[in-house]
């Protein structure tokens, strides 16, 4: 029987599945009904971020039935949630695994919106482990893909994983033009970063305001908003240290 294909919001961004590659099996239970049965609020995140770890149970049912009937988008849908889910409990080890996975298997699937969701978590725990230069390569990638496949939600996250990158680096102007950016990027659909979602972004804009000062932060913000986006990323890169 065939599945029609449904938008599931991940992260920031809405996921398609099954990609148009992948058929589901065949089978006398079909899991992709049995898998849209259960409760997955846990990591949309339209709510409270930490329901995405206390879901985890549900997604390694989810995993399983993937698993055992061959249906692998549920897999790897499951698969992500989990990682989502490790990686915001501070589990980096195993966040990465998991969203490795799922990144190969995109990639391999040539499904862009599930390939820049993983990019762009592998791209926070470069930053939050202190490597600034891989936190910008895979951020910048996800940016690439989040461009071609058209997403301003995708594109709206993968800048703020830039910005992450920069504030790092020690450049903190750069940094805040690129929440600002991000910011026009969300408005111009209608869809603010919910409160759920902020961690990331409140944690990186805490640090760029304390360096910059929330003066300088409001108009380097502004700026960012004004500017044509692949201009913003196309800015300069380097490593300045912290003072």
């Amino acid at each position: 029987m065939a599945t029609a294909h449904r938008s599931k919001p991940t992260g920031d961004v809405a996921l398609r599945y099954p990609p148009t590659s992948v058929s589901p099996p065949s089978s006398a239970v079909n899991p992709a009904i049995v898998v849209s049965q259960w409760p997955t609020d846990g990591w949309n995140c339209e709510g409270d971020v930490p329901a995405v770890f206390q879901q985890r149970g549900h997604r390694r049912i989810r995993r399983l039935i993937g698993a055992e009937h061959g249906f692998k988008p549920a897999e790897m849908y499951a698969e992500t949630g989990l990682g989502l889910g490790a990686r915001r409990a501070g589990q980096f080890d195993v966040a990465e695994k998991h969203l490795h996975n799922v990144l190969d298997w995109h990639r391999a699937q040539r499904f862009q919106a599930g390939t820049a969701l993983a990019l762009a978590e592998l791209g926070f725990i470069a930053e939050l482990r202190g490597d600034a230069a891989l936190a910008h390569r895979l951020q910048r990638e996800g940016y690439e893909l989040a461009r071609y496949g058209g997403d301003p939600r995708a594109i709206a996250l993968a800048l703020e994983g830039l910005a992450g990158a920069h504030a790092l680096a020690g450049q903190y102007d750069q940094a805040a033009r690129l929440f600002g950016g991000a910011a026009r990027v969300r408005k111009s659909v209608g869809r603010p970063l919910p409160a759920g979602q902020r961690d990331d972004v409140d944690r990186i804009a805490a640090s760029v305001k304390r360096d910059l000062g929330e003066t300088a932060f409001d108009a380097e913000f502004q700026h960012g908003a004004e500017a044509a986006l692949d201009d913003l990323v196309g800015q300069s890169w380097g490593t300045r240290t912290r003072t």
